[in-house]
C-alpha cells in the first residue's frame, strides 16, 4: 500500500506527464506487491490521537533505487512528431535486470554520438499519417477444387500355389511372407542368420516385423506339429516351416530385441553427440559474443525515441522477441520497414558489428535441434537397455543348467553382456552431458532475461536465427534496390546524353539553313537573266548538298547512339 501511496504523490508532482506511463508503473507495482507475497498488504494503523503524522519515505528508498537501475542505456531523444509504435514486451523489473546483458549495457550507455543515428530520419520514415478509411472491399472467394484422390488398384499378383497348407493367421503369413521376399533366403538360412547373431544383415524394419509377427503361438506350433504326422513338410507355406524352426530356438524374441538394440543404439547414441555438441557451442557464443549485446542496445535506442511519451518507452530492458518486431514496423510509405533502416544504420555506420552473423552461426543450427527431444531419446534408450538386462540374466541362468551350448547362447549371452555395460556407459556419459547442458542453458537464458522455465533452447535460440534470416533477406533487399537505383540512373544519363546529341544536331541544320538563305538573299544583281538564273540554281544547290551531308551524318550519329 506504501509504494501505491509513493506512485500517486509522483504522479500529483508531474514526474509522469502522460496517463499511459501512469497506469503502466502502477501495474508493474501491483504486481510486484503480488509476488512479494501471496496475502494483500494491511494499511498502516492510523496515528495515535494528537499526535503529529507518519514522516514521510526517506530519499534513496526502493522507488528511487528502482528509478535509478531502470535508466536506459541509450540517448534520451524524443521525436517532433507522432511516430509509429514499437510493440515490445518491456521488463520494468529491476531483480530481472540485475545480472543480465541489459545490466551490463547500463555501465557503458551509449551516447547519441555513438549511436550516430538520423533522427530526422527516423521521423520523416515512421511519422504517423492519418489516412481516410479505405472502402471495404468484396473478398473473392475461390472453393480449390481438389482433384480426385486416384486409388491405386491392388495388387493382383497373388498365385495360387498348390502345395501351399497354413496353419498360420492370415496377418502374420502376410507380414513373414514380406520378410522372405526382401532377405530372398530359404527358411534354414534365415533361421541359421538369427542364431549365428549377424544382426547386421538384417535391416532394423525386418527385425521388428520378426518380433510382431514371428513369434508363434502354441496352438499354430501344435496345428503344424499334429500335420506333420500324416503329411508332408514342403507342403507348407515358408512361413509355417519357419514357425516350426523358430519353436525350437530358446529366447528367439530376446535374441532378436538385442538385435534391435545393438544396430539402432549407435546411430540413436551418434546422433545425441553432435546435438549436444552444436547446443554447448551455441551457448559458448551467446554467452561470450560482444556484437550481440550492442547490436540490442541500437534496438533499444531506436524502439525508445520511438514509443517516446507512452507506456512503452523509456525502457531499460526488453524481451529478445523485439529482434523480430523490427520487420513489423513499416514505414509511412508502406515501401521499408524499421528493420531496413537498422540494417542500413549498421551496414554504414557499424559495420564492425557484421560478424555477429559469423558468430551466430551456431546458434542456427541449435536452433533446428530439440533438447527435450534428445533427452526423450536418452531416457528411451536407457528404458530399452535396462529392459534387456532381465531377460539376459534369465536366459543366462537357463544356460548355466545346460551340459552343451545350444544354438550359439553362450557366444550370444557373452557378446549382449558386453553390449549392455558398454552401451550403458556411454548413456550415462551423454546424460552428464545434456545435464549440463540443461545448467548452461538455463544460465544463459536468465543472462539474456528471459525466463529457462517458460521457454525452450529451440525457441530461444529458433529467435536468432530468425533475426539472422530477416537481416540477410533485408540486405539482399537493399543491394537489389541499389542495383535498380544505379541502372535507372544510368539509363537516365543516357537518354540525356541521346537528347543533348539530338539538340546540337538540330541546332546545327538550324544554323545551316540560316546561313544558306542568307547567301541567296545577299547575292549581287546579275545584268543578263540568264546568268542571274543560273547562280540562283547553282546557290541552291549548293544549299542542298550542304543539307543532305548534314541528314545524313544526323542518321548516323543516330544510328552508332542506338548501337
Amino acid at each position: 500500500m506504501k509504494k501505491k501511496v509513493v506512485t500517486l504523490e509522483a504522479q500529483k508532482s508531474g514526474t509522469e506527464p502522460v496517463e499511459a506511463k501512469m497506469a503502466d508503473q502502477a501495474t508493474a507495482e501491483i504486481k510486484e506487491e503480488r509476488s512479494d507475497s501471496g496475502t494483500a498488504s494491511l494499511p498502516p494503523p492510523p496515528p495515535p490521537a494528537g499526535g503529529s503524522p507518519p514522516p514521510p519515505p526517506p530519499p534513496g528508498g526502493k522507488m528511487s533505487q528502482l528509478s535509478m537501475k531502470l535508466k536506459p542505456p541509450v540517448p534520451d531523444v524524443k521525436p517532433h512528431v507522432p511516430t509509429k509504435n514499437f510493440n515490445w514486451s518491456k521488463i520494468a523489473n529491476a531483480d530481472q535486470i540485475n545480472g543480465t546483458i541489459w545490466g551490463r549495457l547500463q555501465l557503458r550507455p551509449l551516447t547519441e554520438a555513438q549511436l550516430n543515428a538520423d533522427y530526422n530520419e527516423i521521423e520523416r520514415l515512421f511519422a504517423v499519417v492519418k489516412k481516410p478509411a479505405p472502402v471495404p472491399a468484396l473478398a473473392a472467394v475461390t472453393a480449390a477444387a481438389g482433384s480426385p484422390a486416384t486409388q491405386r488398384g491392388k495388387s493382383t499378383d497373388e498365385e495360387a500355389k498348390a502345395n501351399s497348407i497354413s496353419f498360420v493367421e492370415p496377418k502374420k503369413q502376410q507380414n513373414i511372407g514380406i520378410v522372405f521376399a526382401k532377405m530372398k533366403q530359404s527358411v534354414e538360412e534365415l533361421r541359421d542368420q538369427l542364431l549365428q547373431g549377424n544382426e547386421t544383415q538384417f535391416p532394423e524394419t525386418v527385425l521388428r516385423t520378426l518380433l510382431a509377427f514371428g513369434m508363434p503361438s502354441e496352438e499354430e506350433v501344435s496345428s503344424i506339429q499334429e500335420y506333420l504326422k500324416r503329411g508332408k513338410k514342403e507342403h507348407l507355406t515358408k512361413t509355417d516351416q519357419f514357425f516350426l524352426l523358430a519353436h525350437e530356438v530358446p529366447h528367439l524374441d530376446v535374441r532378436i530385441k538385442c538385435f534391435i538394440a545393438k544396430q539402432t543404439f549407435p546411430l540413436k547414441n551418434a546422433e545425441i553427440r553432435p546435438a549436444v555438441d552444436t547446443i554447448t557451442s551455441a551457448i559458448t557464443q551467446l554467452k561470450h559474443s560482444e556484437e550481440v549485446p550492442e547490436l540490442l542496445q541500437i534496438i533499444l535506442a531506436l524502439g525508445n525515441f520511438l514509443n517516446a511519451g507512452t507506456f512503452r518507452g523509456s525502457a531499460a530492458a526488453v524481451r529478445l522477441d523485439a529482434l523480430n518486431k523490427l520487420a513489423e514496423i513499416r514505414t509511412c510509405d508502406n515501401r521499408s520497414t524499421l528493420l531496413h533502416y537498422f540494417v542500413r544504420l549498421i551496414t554504414q555506420k557499424h559495420p564492425e558489428l557484421l560478424t555477429f552473423k559469423e558468430t551466430l552461426k551456431p546458434v542456427v543450427e541449435a536452433s533446428r535441434i530439440s533438447l527435450q527431444t534428445l533427452r526423450g531419446d536418452v531416457t528411451l534408450l536407457k528404458r530399452e537397455l535396462q529392459a534387456l538386462e532381465p531377460e539376459i540374466r534369465g536366459l543366462t541362468e537357463e544356460a548355466a543348467t545346460w551340459e552343451t551350448d545350444k544354438f550359439f547362447t553362450f557366444g550370444f549371452l557373452d557378446t549382449m553382456r558386453e553390449f549392455l555395460k558398454s552401451a550403458s556407459t556411454e548413456l550415462q556419459a551423454a546424460e552428464q552431458q545434456l545435464g549440463s547442458v540443461v545448467s548452461n542453458f538455463e544460465l544463459l537464458a536468465s543472462s539474456y532475461g528471459e525466463d529457462p522455465k517458460t521457454i525452450q533452447p529451440d525457441e530461444f535460440f529458433g529467435v536468432f536465427a530468425k533475426f539472422c534470416a530477416n537481416f540477410e533477406r533485408a540486405e539482399n533487399e537493399l543491394t537489389k534496390e541499389k542495383e535498380m537505383l544505379e541502372k535507372h540512373r544510368r539509363l537516365e544519363a543516357e537518354r540525356r546524353k541521346r537528347e543533348e546529341q539530338a539538340e546540337r544536331q538540330r541546332r546545327k541544320q538550324q544554323q545551316t539553313k540560316a546561313r544558306a538563305s542568307i547567301v541567296i538573299k545577299t547575292a549581287p544583281a546579275p545584268t543578263d537573266g540568264t546568268v542571274v538564273r543560273q547562280e540562283k540554281v547553282a546557290v541552291a544547290s549548293e544549299a542542298m548538298a550542304m543539307f543532305q551531308r548534314l541528314q545524313q551524318r544526323k542518321k548516323a550519329a543516330e544510328k552508332v547512339a542506338t548501337e
